[in-house]
Parts: structure tokens; sequence; C-alpha cells
């Protein structure tokens, strides 16, 4: 087999290593909406005990990635925050959480001091400038008990009442601070994590407020007063809804929609957008029996409002679309796209399967989609991108055509990154194509047989340069035979590449000889 082990340029040959690691794919979607809040962190689905009616899913907003390396000793009327903003659908901060890193018998400086003590923890808006305001102006919560807690531990403090952060002139944007002010000095020691990513933490002594170097181990819990909703489309009637559009449009923001099998046509089942709500729309029985058919009349999905990493599509099959993008186009937004098929859709010029652009601050991704016999008349055929970092993990490209990119062009300033994907067969245009300001990432992919060459851009290691074996590809089954060497028990990563996993048996055995087999690899 013909492997690369090169990043950026010409390729190079090597032997092929042992089976050394058995490599497990995980596919999670984010649900992570706080815009500055990365480290978020998600509970289970479930009722909060202390406040009866709300029933969403709590979020941890975070400045810090949890790892404490440092003391942060204060003293009496000292103050410590953090700025949050909390995610659009939240309504209410419930609670705060600080991870405590001593609990000291007794006070050096304070001898007369008790050896545990209260404090105060502090919730107040930002003033005009987007610093502090005056702590205590909205309110207050003392630590309920003595502090009387372990070493090293997470303490979290229920507010004794939700604050409602939904008033603009309050809390802008949904954005505040919390903190807590010691009582005695040295008592309790917060914890710092210097790690990236920083964020927004600041001390507060006599009027001053100073940025800290590190991030403070200080969390805060939201909620939602109102629980997710579940909406059903059954275009035969069974459910709430004909339409998907209708259903998206009814939607609030986290509320899943569940497709039922079937064949959606018409303006109501085309160029659907989410209209920027981070909603979850997924089909109830998979890609290959949930059909949106454009009818060569517009593309299928069109995400343009800033939809973030928890806007989902799921199990779908988009055909027949017509326009940039022809399966899904993406600007300024950045959904998160698992189990989709995307096949004979026109992209006109650009992006036949999918195009996405102005994707930077997050990355919209694709996990086990299948982009097949999509085409443009200029770029990419089945994925252009534009000034956009996009994700794609276990996809397979087949049959696409572009005079410029067939399979994928990574347009101007772009940096997508693909991941055990297969690269086949393509009509025109090669594999991939970029220009000097594109800077791809491919990485235990297979690329064969595509109409204009084989060659990839940008950094590549670890590739398959061999033909995926296919079960039916011209009849639109792209699983894999059993002796493919995209199945993890034929490679030398054990991984899955494609979409696809096993489909078919082979019954002909091909001899190679050893020369033949070594010449696959690069």
């Amino acid at each position: 087999m013909r492997i690369d082990s090169h990043s950026g340029g010409g390729p190079a040959v090597t032997n092929t290593p042992a089976l050394t690691f058995v490599f497990a794919l995980t596919c999670t979607i984010l649900m992570l909406i706080a815009t500055a809040a990365p480290g978020t962190v998600r509970a289970p689905f479930s009722a909060h005990e202390g406040y009866p009616g709300l029933t969403r899913v709590e979020e941890v907003l975070a400045h810090d990635d949890g790892t404490p390396e440092e003391e942060w000793i204060g003293r009496p009327g000292q103050k410590v925050a953090v700025h949050f903003q909390a995610p659009v659908w939240a309504t209410h901060l419930i609670a705060i959480e600080f991870y405590i890193m001593d609990d000291h018998v007794a006070n050096p400086y304070d001898p007369e001091a008790p050896s545990t003590a209260p404090f105060t923890v502090w919730v107040w808006r930002p003033s005009s400038d987007a610093l502090p305001g005056a702590p205590g102006n909205d309110g207050y919560v003392p630590f309920p008990d003595m502090y009387m807690y372990p070493e090293e531990a997470w303490v979290r403090v229920d507010l004794p009442n939700p604050v409602d952060i939904t008033d603009d002139e309050l809390f802008p944007d949904r954005t505040f601070f919390v903190g807590m002010e010691w009582e005695y000095r040295y008592n309790p020691v917060l914890g710092v994590d210097t790690d990236e990513p920083s964020g927004s933490s600041l001390m507060w002594n006599w009027a001053e407020w100073e940025i800290i170097d590190g991030n403070l181990l200080i969390r805060a819990v939201v909620w939602s007063d109102s629980a997710p909703e579940v909406i059903y489309v059954d275009a035969a009637g069974g459910g709430d809804y004909l339409t998907i559009q209708d259903a998206v449009d009814a939607a609030s923001a986290r509320d899943t929609i569940l497709v039922a099998p079937g064949t959606y046509t018409g303006p109501a089942n085309r160029n659907i957008s989410f209209g920027g709500k981070n909603i979850v729309l997924k089909s109830q029985e998979g890609r290959a029996s949930t059909i949106i058919d454009c009818e060569h009349q517009d593309r299928g999905f069109f995400f343009v409002d800033g939809e973030d990493e928890s806007a989902t599509v799921q199990g779908f099959t988009v055909k027949n679309g017509l326009g940039s993008g022809g399966g899904i186009r993406c600007v300024n937004s950045w959904p998160t796209v698992v189990d989709c098929a995307f096949t004979d859709n026109d992209g006109e010029n650009y992006g036949g399967g999918v195009y996405c652009s102005n994707a930077v601050t997050l990355s919209p991704a694709f996990v086990n989609c299948v982009f097949a016999d999509n085409f443009a008349a200029i770029q990419g055929g089945g994925a252009l991108m534009d000034f956009s970092e996009v994700t794609f993990t276990n996809c397979t490209f087949v049959g696409n055509g572009a005079p410029e990119g067939g399979g994928i062009h990574c347009g101007t300033a772009s940096s997508p990154s693909f991941s055990n994907c297969i690269i086949a067969f393509g009509s025109e245009g090669g594999a991939v194509l970029c220009p000097l300001t594109s800077v791809p990432t491919f990485n235990h992919c297979c690329v064969f047989g595509n109409a204009g060459g084989d060659e990839l851009c940008g950094d590549y290691w670890e590739n398959l340069f061999v033909d995926p074996l296919f079960c039916g590809a011209d009849a639109g089954d792209y699983s894999l035979y059993d002796t493919s060497p995209c199945l993890p028990a034929n490679n030398a990563w054990a991984v899955l590449i494609g979409a696809l996993g096993e489909g078919c048996t082979a019954t002909v055995v091909k001899e190679r000889s050893w020369g033949a087999i070594k010449a696959m690899y690069r």
C-alpha cells in the first residue's frame, strides 16, 4: 500500500508500522453556548431540587481549564471576581462554585481570628466601561455556614433566590460578575489556574480593579426557567407539523425537532434556516429513510445567523439542491452536522455539497457524513471553504466534481481539517486544491482515483492512496468490503476511514506482488 508520512511537500516512502494502538472515535456534540466561558461544564438533564420550575439543563460557566496551580490569599475586605456572559437561553444565575485550596487550622496573620470563617458571595453588574460596578449594588449572599470544608475541594454556594439575569438594564446581554470577599485574612484560600484559556478575572481593593495574573477558579451556574420541548414533524400528518421549516420557526433555543421517515419536498422543506436558534434537528430513523429533496429549486440548509456548534443537524439525506452550497451553506455560523448525506447537489459556481465562509471563531463540524456526486461549475464540487476553519471527521467524498478542487477546494485563508476521511473517484478537478493562503490538514485519510489527481496540499501525514473498495459506489453504496484498507483491522492505525463500515464480503482475492503492495503507501 501507499502511505504518506510527510507534511506539506513531495511524497516520502516509508515502511508500514505494526499495529500499535486502537483508536476510539468519539463523536461529541458540544453544547457549549457561553461566548465568554471556555471550559464550560454541563450537568445532567434534571430539575433543580431547590427551585421548582427550573427544569432545564444547568450550565457551569468557567474561565479556566480546572487545574489549580497556585494559591490566592486575601485579606479582610478584599474581593475577587470573574466576569461572565451567560448563553442566550439562560434566565437565572442559581449558584456559584469556588475551588478551595486550603483549610488552615490557625490564622498566622490574626491568631485571634477563628480557624474557620464564613465569607460573602457577591453578584453584580458591569459598569459602563465593562469593569465591575460597586460590589453590593446588586445583592450579596453570605456563605451559608462557617467555612469547614476539606482541603482541595470544589464548594458550591446555592443562592437563596435565583438572580434574574434577563434584565438588560441590570445585566446587559446577560453579563455579570460573581466573586467573594474575605472575612479574615488567609481564610479561605482560593485556587488560581495560570493555564490558558485566559479569562476575565479581577481583584477589588479600595475601589481599584486590576487584572489578576491567572484565572480564579470561580464558576457561575446558570439555568433557564422553562423546559426544552420536543417537536415532531411528519409529512404524513402524524406529528406537530407537516414541514421542517414550520417546526424550526416554532422552536425555541435548545429545543429538539424529530422528523419522521419520508421524503420532504416543497418550499418549507428546503433552504431551511434556524434563524439564529441553537436547536437540534434530528431524523427519527436516519439518513437512509429521511430525505430532503430540494427539487433543484434551492439549497438544503442555510446557516447565516450566528448559530454555534450546538445547532445540530443529524440523520438526513439532502439531494437535488441548487445554489452556492447546494447541500448546506454556512456564513458566520458554526453548526454541527452528523450522519448526513449530501448527494446530487449543484452548487452552481461554488460548493456543490457544502460551502462555508467566514467561519473562524468556532469550527463548523461534519461527522460521519457522505458527499457524493455533487458538482460546482467553478470551485469545490464536494466542499468549499473561504476564510473558514471546518472539521471533517470520518466523512466520505466520492464522485464529486468541479474544475478547481473537484473533491475539496480550500479557498482563501482557510485551514480545514480532515481526519479519517475518504476522497475518491472525483469526476474532475482533482482530490484537493488550495491556494497559498490556505493550509488544510489531512491525517489518516484515503485518497484514490480522482480525475485530475490525488495530490494533497497543506499539512498531511499518514494517509493511504489506495482503492477504498466500496461495496457498490455505482449504486450509491459506500460501505466497505471486508478487505478494505479503510477498515480498522486492515490499516496500520486501527481506525475506520470514511463514514461507513463493513457492508459486504469479497469473493475474489486479487493477488499482488510485494512491490505493488508497498507502492500503495506514501
